[in-house]
C-alpha cells in the first residue's frame, strides 16, 4: 500500500524560488533602511530646538530623529490596516 499525503494538506516540493522571494527582498530593504537610518541618527547628535504644537524644548536631534524613526514605523503599520482591498479583475 501506498502512504499518500492527507488531503487538507499541501504536498511539498522542495519549494518554489517565487514563493519566498518577494519577501527576501523586503526583508533585504527593511534591513538596509534601518541601517541607513541608524548612520544618519547617529551623525547628527547636537542640541536642537523642537517645537511641537505649542511647547518648545531643547533636545539631542538623536532623540527627535529617533521619534520621528519610530513613529513612521508605527504608521506604516497600521496603514495597511485601512486601506481597502483591491478587486481582482
Amino acid at each position: 500500500m501506498v502512504d499518500s499525503p492527507p488531503l487538507d494538506r499541501e504536498p511539498t516540493h522542495g519549494g518554489s524560488t517565487q514563493a519566498g522571494g518577494g519577501s527576501r527582498v523586503r526583508l533585504y530593504l527593511a534591513i538596509g533602511a534601518i541601517i541607513l537610518a541608524a548612520i544618519f541618527i547617529l551623525q547628527n547628535s547636537q542640541e536642537v530646538e523642537v517645537k511641537f504644537f505649542f511647547s518648545t524644548s531643547q533636545t539631542p536631534l538623536i532623540f527627535a530623529l529617533l521619534f520621528a524613526a519610530a513613529l513612521g514605523f508605527v504608521i506604516g503599520l497600521g496603514l495597511p490596516r485601512f486601506r481597502t482591498p483591491r478587486k481582482h479583475d
